[in-house]
């Protein structure tokens, strides 16, 4: 009878045994994944929710807060963080940053010398140096202050952000997504309770598809051909640039550009050629057209009449309802409209309106 008492004991031991080590295994886990560098503080414990430190057994408020389904729901989220579980007038999030228990009113942050004038500091943020996608992954973001971090804020501003600011999180951003492709650079801010905010901590960041000469996946480009308007033969050495890269055409007046996802003004230059300018979309991945048809120019201007005896005004006699980038061509209503001319004779004394001998067509 002995014997089998001794062996229920044991067992009974080896289910307690095995009951705190599933607990550890998972929850708290879980609460270091979720709070990185909070492995080395009194926060590692099962001391964390349970009012013996070795855990099992009752729980203590900031236990009871994580398991009720309506707060925590048995997982670490932004309710569970922004209570203050053990009403010493510190968030769970503010005391955890610090290192402090959210479940004891007698463990909390403490200021000396009267308002926290402290700044946070990052104490370490990464990201990958390349990527073939916008959106970039964070691989640490750690930040630490003499209270207690209340929020973290990634940004491609230098510029320290407002306190106020609504892009503020109560836990460090796992990933960031770029408008475009190219050298990135991000910078990392946390702030406390008290409104100080820290200094930027920057990581660099070259996602494939960048500017001029840009290689890898994604790549986004302008590309297309160049002639000239009146003989449409293909224009070769004609520059076209974006502002900031460069591109000449080829003996086949084909371009191409490399550019980063967004919005471009081209303008293209040729000797010989008026120098005109086009807008131009990009995405990111893909490549838009922009084609181009040159006007060769007359000396300063770009109106051949100039040089010319006669002067002809055309127009409908429904009035003008097209307009061109340069003058040299004008377009008028379809066919079977009723055009008007008038030609003038130029002179030493003016000019001369001719009314016969001359056709136009």
């Amino acid at each position: 009878m002995i014997r089998t008492i001794g062996i229920a004991v044991v067992t009974l031991f080896l289910t307690a045994i095995a009951g705190t080590s599933y607990a550890y295994s998972t929850y708290l886990s879980t609460f270091l994944s979720a709070y990185p560098g909070t492995s080395g503080s009194e926060l590692n414990t099962c001391g964390l929710c349970h009012v013996n430190p070795a855990g099992g057994g009752t729980r203590n408020s900031y236990g009871n807060d994580f398991s009720n389904t309506s707060i925590g729901n048995h997982s670490f989220n932004a309710t569970l963080a922004a209570r203050d579980s053990d009403g010493d007038g510190y968030s769970n999030l503010t005391e955890i940053n610090a290192r402090t228990l959210p479940s004891s009113a007698t463990s909390h942050p403490t200021t000396t010398g009267g308002a926290d004038t402290t700044p946070p500091t990052v104490v370490s943020f990464s990201i990958p140096s390349t990527s073939s996608s916008l959106t970039v992954s964070i691989a640490s973001f750690v930040a630490s202050d003499n209270v207690g971090v209340t929020g973290y804020l990634i940004s491609q501003s230098s510029t320290r952000p407002s306190a106020t600011s609504t892009a503020w999180s109560s836990f460090p951003p796992k990933s960031f997504s770029f408008s475009a492709s190219g050298a990135q650079t991000l910078y990392a801010y946390a702030k406390d309770a008290a409104g100080n905010v820290s200094s930027g901590a920057s990581a660099y960041v070259r996602i494939s598809g960048s500017g001029s000469g840009g290689t890898g996946t994604g790549v986004s480009s302008i590309t297309g051909v160049v002639k000239d308007i009146v003989t449409g033969t293909a224009i070769s050495g004609a520059v076209v640039s974006d502002g900031s890269h460069t591109v000449t055409t080829g003996s086949s007046g084909v371009y191409t550009l490399n550019e980063a996802p967004g919005n471009y003004v081209l303008t293209i230059a040729k000797s010989g050629y008026l120098t005109t300018s086009q807008r131009a979309s990009v995405a990111f991945g893909t490549a838009s057209t922009v084609n181009w048809a040159l006007t060769k120019s007359y000396g300063a201007q770009a109106i051949p009449a100039k040089n010319m005896n006669y002067v002809i005004m055309t127009w409908n006699d429904l009035g003008m309802h097209c307009d061109q980038d340069d003058y040299s061509y004008f377009g008028v209503l379809p066919p079977f409209n009723t055009l008007h001319a008038q030609i003038f004779r130029r002179g030493s004394e003016g000019a001369d309106l001719i009314t016969s001998g001359i056709t136009v067509r």
